[in-house]
């Protein structure tokens, strides 16, 4: 079961050590894997279009890359849809073209990434990834510039030297 995160403030976790391999069929055909992704910093935020946390953090997500890390080949965000069923792949891909969302994104079939890296039962949620293909952060719930990000952007930092 997949619950949405109502709180106001996101919870997180530093690190849990490495993260299983996974490989990620993105929306645009490309395909990305833990192992083309090593040495990069980054970021996978799990979210669905039933949630309406999810849904409301999504503009801010994709501002925050925009400002800080589009031009950093050395840190990449994802998204990473929950919606299951028939046309989930169409539903996501039309909820993101309708509010300018950007961000690469995926679905993650049978919630199987979401339940490999402990994201599956609270919405929205985020895992920071490290160049070395261990979990730096995972944080839960609703997320923006006051709460979530500033811990999303110092994990970064810890990783990259990014500030």
């Amino acid at each position: 079961m997949i619950l949405c995160a109502v709180a106001l403030a996101a919870c997180g976790q530093r690190g849990s050590g490495p993260v299983p391999s996974f490989t990620l069929q993105l929306a645009n055909g490309e395909q990305v894997s833990l192992q083309t992704l090593a040495g990069k910093t980054v970021v996978l935020s799990f979210w669905a279009t039933w949630c309406a946390p999810c849904r409301e953090e999504l503009p801010a997500l994709q501002s925050l890359y925009t400002a800080r890390y589009a031009d950093r080949a050395d840190v990449r965000f994802f998204l990473i849809s929950e919606d299951q069923g028939p046309g989930a792949a169409g539903k996501a891909a039309a909820w993101l073209d309708r509010h300018g969302i950007t961000l690469l994104s995926a679905l993650d079939p049978g919630g199987a990434l979401g339940r490999k890296l402990k994201t599956s039962a609270v919405l929205p949620a985020r895992v920071v990834i490290g160049p070395k293909g261990a979990v730096l952060l995972t944080t839960w719930g609703y997320s923006d510039e006051n709460s979530g990000f500033p811990a999303l952007r110092s994990a970064i930092a810890e990783s990259t030297g990014i500030e």
